[in-house]
């Protein structure tokens, strides 16, 4: 609900949304600051003069950190989504990307999907509870137990695919409503695929 050309909570949305841009935060302009002080240090747990970043999101501060703020290189960082961090300097916008300020002065183009990450959970609790009790009997991770058997399966998973639409969808399709699906499945397709 951000008006990216003013920085700050757009009226237009929020009054269509029915609520009060003065119930959220302000907003931070992309900037560092040191928090030097005692008090920040005891409530933040950080020690005094630790660069902290302000006024960007997870995805921009995740290419930031591993040094994606020009053009030519890009970053992918997984959590319950997944977001592909491309760097432009000349101003692309396209329907299917998400524009969004960035850290830098370089702003990226961003695709996101919803639930990637969030679905190899959701495999994993509803598919996966052998490798959990495996995980806690060898006191291993029970995505790495399902990854070393996928791992088994020949490039291109002998052709099925699963569209992790668990969520809806945004860019490339925004589509609140696209439902996930899995394909190519056959008598020889295992768990593993």
């Amino acid at each position: 609900m951000r008006d990216y050309a003013t920085g700050e909570w757009s009226q237009a949305l929020c009054s269509a949304c029915g609520v009060d841009p003065a119930q959220f935060p302000r907003f931070w302009k992309l900037t560092k600051f040191r928090e030097n002080h005692r008090g920040g240090r005891r409530s933040y747990r950080l020690r005094v003069g630790t660069p902290v970043m302000a006024g960007t999101v997870d995805s921009a501060s995740a290419a930031l950190e591993v040094g994606v703020v020009e053009p030519g290189i890009a970053a992918e960082m997984t959590g319950t989504s997944t977001v592909v961090i491309i760097p432009n300097d000349s101003g692309l916008t396209e329907p299917a990307l998400i524009a969004m300020p960035h850290a830098c002065r370089t702003p990226p183009a961003a695709r996101a999907m919803v639930s990637s990450g969030g679905c190899l959970r959701w495999f994993r609790d509803q598919l996966g509870q052998a490798e959990v009790q495996a995980a806690k009997e060898l006191g291993a991770d029970a995505f790495d137990l399902l990854t070393e058997q996928a791992a088994q399966v020949p490039l291109g998973s002998d052709g099925v695919i699963f569209l992790p639409y668990m969520m809806g969808e945004r860019s490339p399709l925004w589509h609140t409503m696209r439902a996930g699906c899995s394909s190519a499945s056959r008598w020889r397709r295992a768990r593993r695929h």
